[in-house]
């Protein structure tokens, strides 16, 4: 556990809840002590980001919430955000599954006590004293801590220019991060960090500006997928190939880092028959809160592909507990009040689903016209957009972009019917994405 981390534990604390509710105090801190950052399964109840895991963040979250009367944050449901609340959070951090491990585990053992000690320490202090630093820059300072300690770490040592012999600066080659682990390829840029999934889901599992608390993508669905494709066989009326490209594994990606940019490219060959290839190419520059998506179909047989259709994400499925507002290119539909988000909303909407917005296009009649697609994940009084763009041209027979909320989720998806394909054509779509703190 970094000390930045406890530090700002020990501030945000103090200025909450003073010299009062020792025992949540304690209850608190040691888990942030000694569990930030631990997966709790199906985290559920207290996993306000929903990230699938109850942390620091859940904690810095509900305690600017504390005292109002967001939804999310009122776990017992008594329509206020209090002490009873902060008390069924402190039960999800684990401390009872601290206990139960320390009876077991020496060295886990020590470090509970170490931390206990270190909180006993911090409640005297607090019972003895207060902090006068404005509540607003300690909230600032929670969520800095929370999410952006790693990030600084990460580029503490790396980010930097430096002046090479001839006297002009230079960027250094190594001043962004490529980590690899199983499913997941996860980018650290200076300005954004992103984690690409090869499968089950299929996509973009985690996507944050530096210092943004709240994750944009869904907590198990992506953004940026591949979600359908299909096309009818040549020289029938009713027989089409159709596959669902969300959950199959993709296999490793191909990383080519460039000078300014990063590519991180899937392919499956073969998908529906011989010869139809598909391949998707993340392109990530390195400076700049800017990327791109390219998805390509390729006719390898001897025969058309018949009336292709593609469903991608624009952008996918975000984070629907956090989206105030939804847009595309002539209209924005914020969410209804009293609810603070999309999924309160459909908690309680009628329908099994609702069409938010809805741009169609016919390049036909308006060739170059450009789709636009964007969600805002708002945080107390912070809000991030994340804004897709897509421009349908000839090759395009019908495209429409439609935001669509659902009581588990909301979809923000692209739909785009082809021209035929004849043997040996490839044809590329290209969705632009860029990251914004409004």
């Amino acid at each position: 556990m970094s000390n930045v981390n406890a530090k700002g534990a020990t501030s945000l604390c103090r200025s909450l809840f003073g010299a009062m509710r020792t025992r949540a105090l304690v209850v608190l801190m040691v888990s942030v002590l000694v569990f930030s950052g631990t997966t709790l399964g199906s985290a559920g109840l207290g996993d306000f980001n929903s990230d699938g895991v109850v942390d620091f963040v859940d904690l810095a979250l509900f305690i600017e919430s504390f005292g109002a009367t967001d939804l999310r944050f009122d776990l017992d449901g008594n329509g206020r955000v209090d002490f009873e609340d902060m008390f069924l959070l402190a039960d999800r951090f684990g401390v009872g599954m601290a206990q139960e491990r320390a009876r077991t585990d020496s060295v886990f053992a020590a470090r509970l006590n170490s931390a206990l000690q270190q909180v006993q320490s911090t409640v005297r202090d607090t019972i003895e004293g207060s902090s006068n630093q404005p509540s607003s820059e300690q909230n600032d300072t929670a969520v800095r801590n929370s999410e952006a300690a790693d990030q600084e770490d990460a580029f503490m040592d790396t980010i930097a220019e430096t002046v090479p012999e001839g006297g002009s600066l230079e960027k250094p080659a190594a001043y962004y991060r490529i980590e690899s682990s199983g499913q997941q390829t996860r980018l650290r840029l200076p300005n954004y960090s992103v984690t690409v999934q090869s499968g089950s889901p299929f996509g973009i599992v985690s996507l944050k500006l530096s210092r943004q608390a709240v994750d944009f993508a869904h907590f198990e669905l992506p953004l940026g997928d591949w979600e359908w494709f299909w096309y009818r066989r040549a020289g029938t009326t009713d027989q089409w190939m159709a596959t669902k490209l969300l959950q199959p594994d993709w296999g490793n990606p191909n990383i080519v880092e460039e000078p300014e940019r990063i590519l991180v490219r899937f392919q499956r060959r073969n998908v529906t028959e011989p010869g139809v290839d598909l391949e998707v190419t993340y392109r990530f520059p390195i400076d700049g809160a800017r990327f791109g998506i390219e998805y390509a179909v390729t006719n390898g047989t001897l025969d058309e592909l018949d009336q292709p259709y593609l469903m991608v994400g624009f952008p996918g499925f975000s984070n629907q507990g956090f989206v105030s507002e939804v847009a595309d290119a002539v209209a924005r539909r914020p969410v209804t009040p009293p609810y603070a988000s999309f999924q309160q909303e459909a908690a309680r909407q009628a329908a099994p689903e609702i069409v938010l917005l809805r741009q169609d296009v016919d390049p036909g009649r308006s060739g170059g016209r450009t789709l636009e697609g964007s969600v805002k994940l708002r945080l107390g009084a912070t809000s991030y957009r994340l804004t897709t763009r897509f421009t349908a041209d000839s090759r395009f027979f019908w495209v429409y972009s439609a935001h669509t909320n659902k009581p588990l989720y909301l979809t923000s998806h692209l739909y785009i019917f082809l021209q035929t394909l004849r043997p040996t054509d490839r044809c590329v779509v290209n969705v632009e994405y860029e990251l914004t703190q409004d």
